[in-house]
């Protein structure tokens, strides 16, 4: 079994960063550029995990010992299926330097981009100003809010399909 899908089936979310490299790039299906660095991939990966319900590995495509791999997963976003699979890329010392997630289909992808942008700005923002806490009982370090900001920024104009910014629906005038 990869380290990730581990770390992911046991819920090791205030410590999965230990197993990305310092330079990790994360390929996000729904923002329009990647991510950078172990802190902003590990709060993306956090939030993703609060968000998603049912979430299960449904499949591992690739060798045990193979630089690349794929793990097939579904879960569930409010009341809609949704699948995906991330593609990892572990480097020379062991560290994950690659993540490229895909999802499917796309009325569950666009309900997963604005649930991740409003939890994006829930924790940069919390009600309670004192919050550190992830809601998974881990603390959350206001270093850490820099990369929050970064992802939240980054999901911005990811309203859906036609919407200003999402590339998708923009013809040619």
């Amino acid at each position: 079994m990869h380290p990730f899908r581990a770390a992911v089936e046991s819920g090791e979310f205030d410590t999965i960063g230990r197993i990305f490299a310092q330079a990790v790039v994360l390929h996000s299906p729904i923002a329009h550029r990647p991510y950078h660095g172990r802190e902003t991939v590990a709060a993306i990966i956090a939030t993703v995990a609060d968000m998603l319900a049912d979430f299960r590995f449904e499949k591992e495509i690739g060798a045990p010992n193979a630089e690349d791999r794929a793990l097939v997963f579904t879960a569930k976003v409010g009341d809609l299926d949704i699948e995906g699979c991330d593609f990892l890329h572990t480097g020379d010392d062991g560290l994950i330097d690659e993540i490229t997630v895909m999802l499917r289909p796309l009325k569950a992808v666009t309900l997963f981009a604005e649930r991740m942008s409003e939890r994006m700005a829930m924790r940069l923002l919390p009600s309670d100003p004192s919050a550190t806490d992830t809601g998974r009982g881990a603390p959350y370090p206001a270093s850490d809010k820099t990369a929050l900001k970064e992802v939240h920024d980054g999901l911005a104009g990811t309203g859906g399909v036609g919407s200003a910014g999402s590339g998708v629906g923009d013809r040619p005038e």
